[in-house]
């Protein structure tokens, strides 16, 4: 059966003729082309998949470690053993959600995780703090360079908006963690919780900070240094993650 390959998203369709539609970005049929196989050894041939990521690795051996997600050597399978092993997982999975299901809350935690990973709650909430958190920082920036404290006010509410909304990011992510890459241990998911804690506890100073010290926020305000550091600690906190959120769903 041929196969044919989205050039916009890398999508992967199986069929005698390309799709009218690429099911994943709606490119049309015009942007696909034919995976057209290369002679090739049959140990080079070998795929495995990483089955914390999914990464697919392509050699006789599957490598030390992921280079996605930092995964061993041991969490690697071939791929005409990734079907099995997804069936025994889920398999596993429902055996202990049913062993689990005696408590109300317990039902709720399980369909609220069910709809996070279903409709893609963590890539849509922590999209709005990713976006704000920048602006937040030119914001005070230009209150520090200029002595505006007006716009050190901006930068206040921005803040507030981003302490507010940082509780579901971190929750949606603990879910997709747990649920989708099985709570493993690697450092790139304790980099990112890390940086998740540090957003999340940078924003809460900064907010306390400009309640109770109206300096920061008033006209003609003066923004001291360890402020201004605080924004760029929670700014660069909240770009480590995203390259490395980047790097899951890419697998580059």
């Amino acid at each position: 059966m041929k196969q044919w390959k989205c050039k916009i998203c890398g999508y992967i369709h199986k069929g005698d003729t390309a799709p009218d539609k690429c099911p994943v970005c709606g490119a049309s049929k015009d942007h696909f082309d034919e995976i057209v196989e290369e002679a090739s050894s049959k140990q080079d041939e070998i795929q495995w998949q990483c089955t914390v990521c999914k990464y697919i690795h392509k050699g006789p051996q599957p490598p030390d470690t992921c280079p996605v997600c930092g995964a061993d050597q041991s969490k690697f399978v071939k791929l005409e053993e990734t079907k099995a092993t997804t069936q025994d997982t889920t398999a596993q999975n429902q055996t202990s959600q049913s062993e689990d299901t005696d408590t109300p809350m317990t039902k709720i935690y399980q369909l609220i995780s069910e709809n996070v990973i279903a409709h893609h709650l963590h890539p849509i909430s922590v999209h709005i703090p990713n976006g704000v958190i920048p602006v937040a920082v030119i914001f005070v920036l230009l209150a520090f360079l200029l002595g505006t404290g007006n716009v050190g006010l901006a930068a206040f509410y921005n803040t507030v908006f981003v302490a507010l909304a940082m509780p579901v990011v971190l929750f949606t992510g603990f879910v997709e963690w747990t649920q989708r890459y099985g709570g493993t241990y690697t450092n790139l998911f304790i980099t990112k919780l890390a940086c998740g804690g540090v957003v999340f506890a940078m924003s809460i100073i900064l907010s306390i900070w400009g309640f109770f010290d109206q300096s920061v926020t008033q006209p003609n305000g003066e923004i001291c240094w360890l402020y201004l550091i605080f924004y760029f600690i929670m700014l660069g906190a909240a770009g480590i993650a995203g390259h490395l959120g980047g790097k899951l769903v890419f697998k580059e």
